[in-house]
């Protein structure tokens, strides 16, 4: 916003000593009020025609001005969205190791609860699955509060 301050001082700086020039051409070439209407159409070409560029390069200045802004926007929008899928992503994960522990927990309880018998041994290899693939899904959440770090300071980790 202080650009934009500084800029639309500048530009009002602009318009006034353009504003000047044109008065003071306007009393050299008319020193004296004329009742003639070409005169005036005269004048009315010259004062048209100077402003009708100027306006049209400050359009210009404005829209240059605008696709700038709207960069930024898009850019920092861009990096919310990818920290907003980031910690989505963390959660999902989070809530799959937390089913991994219940159901590692019930299939070591199974495999407590049957140690002789035949589905001991399947319930103990199901809890060891249950606890690798938890293992893994805890390293990679892991790298994903890595990342975030790197790239931002994680708050309430």
């Amino acid at each position: 916003m202080k650009n934009l301050n500084r800029i639309l001082v500048l530009l009002g700086a602009f318009a006034g000593l353009y504003l000047a020039v044109l008065l003071i051409a306007f009393f050299r070439v008319f020193t004296e009020a004329s009742d003639d209407i070409s005169h005036w159409a005269n004048f009315g070409d010259f004062l048209g025609g100077s402003t009708g560029p100027l306006f049209g390069l400050f359009s210009l200045f404005a829209i240059l001005y605008t696709i700038g802004i709207q960069t930024k926007e898009v850019s920092r929008s861009s990096r919310e969205q990818s920290t907003a899928n980031s910690y989505s992503r963390m959660n999902a994960i989070t809530a799959l190791i937390a089913h991994y522990k219940e159901q590692e927990a019930l299939a070591s309880a199974c495999a407590k609860r049957f140690q002789e018998q035949d589905p001991g041994p399947q319930a103990e290899a199901e809890a060891a699955g249950y606890r690798r693939r938890r293992r893994k899904l805890e390293y990679e959440l892991e790298r994903y509060y890595g990342e975030l770090a790197g790239s931002q300071t994680v708050v309430g980790r």
